[in-house]
Order: C-alpha cells, then sequence, then structure tokens
C-alpha cells in the first residue's frame, strides 16, 4: 500500500562558495522537486545549513529512501565540492543516512 512520506535533505557542507551551494540548490528544486526550507548563514557568510523538503509516495520508509538516494547520488553537480547531506524520508517509520553529493 502507498503512502506519502516526507522527505528532508539538510545539507551541512561549509567548505563551498554562495555560487556552488546556490548551483546545488537550483538542481535540487528544477530537478529532483524539493522545496527549500530555509539556510542558514553565520555574521561571516560559512554555510551553516540548509534544508529542503518534499514528498514522496511509496510502500516503505526504506523503498523511497533508496529511490531518493540513488537519484541524488546520481547528481554531477560541476564543482569539486563534496556536499556533506543527511537525507531522511519519514511517516509512520523512517530511515536516516549520511550521503556526500558531488
Amino acid at each position: 500500500m502507498s503512502r506519502p512520506y516526507s522527505v528532508s535533505l539538510h545539507i551541512a557542507e561549509k567548505n563551498c562558495t554562495k555560487e556552488d551551494l546556490d548551483k546545488f540548490i537550483s538542481i535540487l528544486r528544477q530537478d529532483h522537486n524539493f522545496q527549500l526550507f530555509g539556510s542558514s548563514f553565520s555574521s561571516d557568510k560559512t554555510h551553516q545549513g540548509s534544508t529542503l523538503v518534499k514528498s514522496v509516495s511509496g510502500d516503505s520508509a526504506e523503498t523511497v529512501f533508496e529511490g531518493v538516494k540513488n537519484q541524488l547520488e546520481a547528481i554531477n553537480t560541476g564543482t569539486m565540492v563534496r556536499f556533506n547531506c543527511q537525507l531522511t524520508v519519514s511517516a509512520t517509520d523512517f530511515v536516516s543516512d549520511t550521503l556526500f553529493i558531488q
């Protein structure tokens, strides 16, 4: 039985330029239907984190997680940055893991 799952992707990479981050977020929004929930920067303009969310239907959190993970790992950002991300899929069950996307 398919049910909706909340998918959140938190980008925690601090060693990237604002341009690299914007490019990555643009790819996630345009090609993968994520919506930007928010971003945080320190006073010296260091990235402290960005969170994107979307809804995906599936049979289980594990199935949705693996499908989204495979899509994200296939992204080529065109940069040398390895984005440190936390992917979480949840409804009545959940799966979460760290990904490095380049």
